[in-house]
């Protein structure tokens, strides 16, 4: 990363990255962090730190009002023998994890 940014290069990441602590810069001018699609509760905090971590995503789920899908929100569905893990999304198409982050890349 040292050596874009010597090189003038304006380095962002958008999406997921295994860096920890999560809200450190890691070399990058931005980050735009959206973590595990699925992330249980338990994965919600970055290492040492009790506070709550909303990524990007959760942010634009909570504008409209919509609770981040969890593991246990898909193992409710009544036809999740049938899927066997593979959902239809029930949510705008741009709200979409996959979607959201290619079209925050694009920005």
């Amino acid at each position: 990363m040292q050596d874009l940014n010597d090189s003038g290069y304006h380095c962002v990441n958008i999406g997921k990255m295994h860096a920890d602590p999560y809200h450190k810069d890691h070399g990058f001018h931005e980050r735009f962090i959206v973590e595990n699609k699925q992330r249980r509760e338990s994965e919600r905090g970055w290492s040492g730190n009790p506070h709550i971590f909303n990524d990007e995503w959760d942010k634009a789920l909570d504008l409209h009002g919509i609770d981040r899908p969890e593991k246990s929100f898909y193992g409710q569905w009544p036809d999740k023998k049938e899927h066997q893990g593979a959902y239809e999304w029930q949510f705008a198409e741009n709200l979409h994890p996959d979607v959201f982050v290619g079209d925050l890349a694009l920005r």
